[in-house]
């Protein structure tokens, strides 16, 4: 998170996890303490997404990294950005099935 209120999100983030659990406390789900939460702009780092963004493309050039924008990346490899991995598929399915009402 690089902007906003951490805290707030974290509440958030608390309210969905309590919801979508029933408030059932014997199921194990993320418990969400949102005073530990902070933005980057929060705790002295970029406020801004494009400022984050730009220093990220910024470090990893100077590490020699090339990055290629999805779309050149599409045009020129085919490859695309969409998630495939059967394992990150297989967790959204059960997040859904576990949490989803």
């Amino acid at each position: 998170m690089i902007s906003g209120s951490g805290r707030e999100r974290g509440e958030l983030i608390r309210g969905f996890y309590e919801t979508a659990s029933g408030w059932d406390e014997s199921l194990d789900y993320p418990r969400v303490r949102p005073e530990t939460i902070a933005a980057l702009g929060e705790l002295g780092g970029p406020a801004a997404a494009a400022v984050y963004a730009a220093g990220i493309r910024q470090a990893v050039g100077r590490r020699g990294v090339q990055l290629t924008p999805a779309g050149r990346l599409r045009q020129e490899t085919g490859y695309d950005l969409q998630y495939s991995d059967p394992r990150v598929l297989e967790t959204a399915a059960t997040l859904r099935q576990r949490y989803a009402r």
